[in-house]
């Protein structure tokens, strides 16, 4: 996982990647904040290690600059993180953030309110590297988003 966290911000130069038992600064301001469970820390299995590998790709065919980013393991890594756009990667997230009873599929692919903020759900990568299938779907979410922040 060490060499992963490198990789996001040697090639993206992400800045803001954190692992999960690090303090995040407060009042961060910053363009979207990705939440996803096992993204910003270490599980010691090799899947973590490829779905964040895809979600750098992710990142960088959406453009972003790195002062933009900030990718999350976890909600209490995200909470404090004033982003012009929230992207929940997977269910877990989904669940971790609106606290409901909607399904995943009622929710994906539209941009909803949340807290003040825009939140898109959308596929975990870890869900994209072994359904192939969805990757077109999690590209136009991604879309929405970047039309959100006008790129």
């Amino acid at each position: 996982m060490k060499e992963n966290f490198a990789y996001l911000k040697d090639v993206l130069g992400i800045k803001h990647l954190k692992k999960n038992h690090r303090k995040v600064p407060a009042k961060i301001a910053i363009s979207v904040v990705f939440i996803g469970e096992g993204l910003g820390g270490n599980n010691g299995d090799g899947a973590s290690d490829a779905a964040s590998e895809l979600l750098a790709k992710m990142i960088g065919a959406m453009g972003l600059k790195a002062k933009d980013v900030f990718i999350a393991g976890d909600l209490s890594e995200a909470r404090s993180i004033m982003a012009k756009v929230t992207v929940a990667l997977g269910e877990t997230a989904m669940r971790s953030l609106l606290k409901n009873e909607q399904e995943f599929v009622q929710v994906r692919g539209k941009i909803l309110s949340f807290e003040n903020r825009k939140l898109m759900v959308t596929y975990h990568p870890s869900y994209l590297l072994s359904n192939t299938s969805a990757k077109k779907q999690a590209w136009e979410d991604l879309k929405l988003v970047m039309k959100e922040l006008s790129i």
